[in-house]
């Protein structure tokens, strides 16, 4: 059984309004007879609202120079951009991302870590650790995520599995965790190796669940420290230049090009943002950002106990039962996707007495353009109970066995 919401488009308001501009009217009928002065303002007004509506330019037409990117939705578990996004991809120091979420879950912030001579001078960004040096998980971690030190990578990788490749175990265990589909890592600090890469869509994913952790949230918001005996400053620019900015993780090689993870929040709303192998990475973060926030609205389909429908019932004391939602659902949707929500309901035809409340009656499902938005368990709001015609009197059954009514 499916129900559609009935929404004049906005479109089909500006065309009745043109054809009033023109004019034209119904079959039948003589032309609107309006002043040219009414006209005029009919067609200014007509001229307005198709700029507004031009105003929200669609995703896809986005000017985006990354070879892939995302723009997540964690709460609403919605993508609002795509561009490439399963493409499997060298990351760069994305990948700290995940080595921090393995490390947080395996490891103490107190434990002191006493730097091996493996883990010291390795190329690319780095803390500048040294052989013996003893510091705490919680102070290489900064230094990983705001310093981007590879030696910090693959000093915490060492102390928390005994080695690279067993530490990489570990990260390829948690991405399977996830159900991430086009992710594999072969080591903690995202150096350049065939066998280390993720889609744009795996890595909102990792970045979702990492800002999910306390300590990742409040070091990856960081934008500058002093621990360790070292002066640290994030190297996530966005941190100063995009309002609303709470977080995110840099990376680069010549081979993987120029990556970033970002996230931002306003009003109570956080979107992730994942560009790879991107020239202008940091325009297209804000370019992501200004289309997602100005755009996009969390929208509520149904609430709590909301009722929904009711299902017809058959030798009940009353004929319908009413059925409510089990959870409150939300999507982020645009203004157009919004009115175009079709709601689907997984329903019995009807129902044989009696009904008990509380007991599950089907599904509701809320779909956009084929996709699914939202899909939440019904269940019976009251109970009914079976109709019983009252017991006859020995009168009524007489006078019913020789076809009169009783006296």
């Amino acid at each position: 059984m499916g129900k559609k919401r009935n929404h004049r488009t906005r479109p089909a308001r500006l065309a009745r309004l043109a054809r009033l501009c023109a004019g034209a009217g119904r079959c039948g009928q003589r032309p609107l007879q309006a002043s040219r002065t009414w006209r005029a303002r009919l067609c200014a007004l007509a001229c307005a609202l198709a700029l507004c509506v031009a105003a929200a330019p669609p995703a896809s037409a986005l000017d985006v120079s990354a070879e892939s990117a995302v723009l997540y939705d964690a709460a609403g578990d919605t993508f609002l951009y795509e561009k490439n996004a399963d493409a499997r991809m060298l990351m760069a120091s994305i990948t700290k991302m995940m080595t921090a979420l393995v490390v947080l879950e395996q490891c103490n912030l107190e434990d002191v870590v006493a730097v091996p001579a493996s883990c010291v001078g390795v190329e690319g960004s780095s803390m500048s650790l040294e052989e013996g040096e003893q510091l705490t998980v919680e102070e290489l971690i900064y230094g990983m995520l705001l310093l981007s030190g590879n030696d910090a990578a693959a000093a915490l990788a060492v102390h928390t599995a005994g080695s690279i490749e067993d530490f990489a175990a570990l990260m390829n265990g948690k991405a399977e965790a996830l159900g991430l589909q086009n992710s594999h890592f072969a080591n903690p600090h995202g150096l350049n190796d065939d066998a280390n890469y993720a889609s744009a869509r795996d890595l909102a994913y990792i970045a979702a669940e990492a800002m999910r952790t306390p300590t990742f949230r409040t070091v990856t918001a960081t934008k500058t420290i002093q621990t360790a005996g070292r002066d640290m400053r994030n190297h996530n620019k966005l941190l100063w230049d995009y309002e609303g900015t709470v977080g995110g993780k840099t990376g680069y090689t010549i081979k993987a090009g120029r990556c970033l993870v970002s996230m931002a929040e306003r009003n109570g709303r956080m979107l992730i943002a994942v560009t790879l192998k991107a020239p202008d990475d940091w325009n297209d973060h804000k370019t992501l950002y200004d289309m997602g926030f100005a755009h996009f609205t969390q929208r509520t389909l149904c609430a709590q106990g909301e009722v929904l429908a009711r299902v017809p019932v058959v030798s009940g004391l009353s004929g319908l039962a009413p059925v409510r939602a089990e959870e409150k659902l939300t999507a982020t949707l645009s203004d157009g996707e919004w009115a175009r929500v079709e709601t689907k309901f997984s329903l019995p035809w009807f129902a044989w007495a009696p009904v008990f409340r509380g007991d599950a009656a089907g599904r509701v499902r809320y779909v956009v353009d084929g996709r699914t938005v939202g899909e939440t368990r019904l269940y019976y709001e009251t109970g009914v109970e079976v109709y019983l015609p009252a017991e006859k009197t020995l009168g009524e059954k007489i006078a019913g066995f020789f076809g009169r009514d009783a006296a």
